[in-house]
């Protein structure tokens, strides 16, 4: 199952890479999550692990996280290595005008329970993103 979803904002690509490259900042624009904390040292870059907490669907959802791809200004892929629901994140940025174009996307790995659910889970999880899209982009254009 895959979502995707974008969104243009009035901000420098750097900008928006410099914010959205921050864990810390994950619960200012996504209110389902609890937690979103680094466990490895440093920044993020290519390796790092994080840990995440949130709520979907009235579940709490807890993930290990690998960054499995890590382009400056351009490009992060998160990939859950174990957790409640097998998932990729991916955050591309690419310059448009003076502007970023954010696109966020989630794929969740197939597997029985998530074929028969995927009616009730994908309309609920692209109304979450939309939301969080909406909020990222109002927090940014501040």
């Amino acid at each position: 199952m895959q979502i995707q979803q974008s969104v243009t904002i009035n901000r420098p690509v750097s900008q928006v890479f410099a914010f959205v490259s921050n864990p810390d900042n994950n619960t200012l624009w996504q209110p389902e999550v609890i937690e979103h904390t680094m466990v490895s040292d440093g920044p993020m870059a290519l390796g790092s692990k994080m840990r995440h907490v949130s709520k979907f669907m009235g579940m709490r959802v807890q993930a290990n996280v690998d960054v499995t791809e890590f382009v400056p200004d351009h490009k992060i892929t998160f990939r859950v290595t174990s957790g409640t629901l097998p998932y990729t994140i991916q955050y591309w940025l690419d310059a448009e005008g003076s502007g970023t174009r954010f696109t966020y996307s989630a794929v969740m790995d197939s597997n029985r329970w998530l074929k028969l659910a995927q009616p009730l889970i994908k309309p609920s999880a692209q109304r979450v993103i939309e939301g969080d899209l909406a909020r990222f982009k109002a927090l940014l254009q501040k």
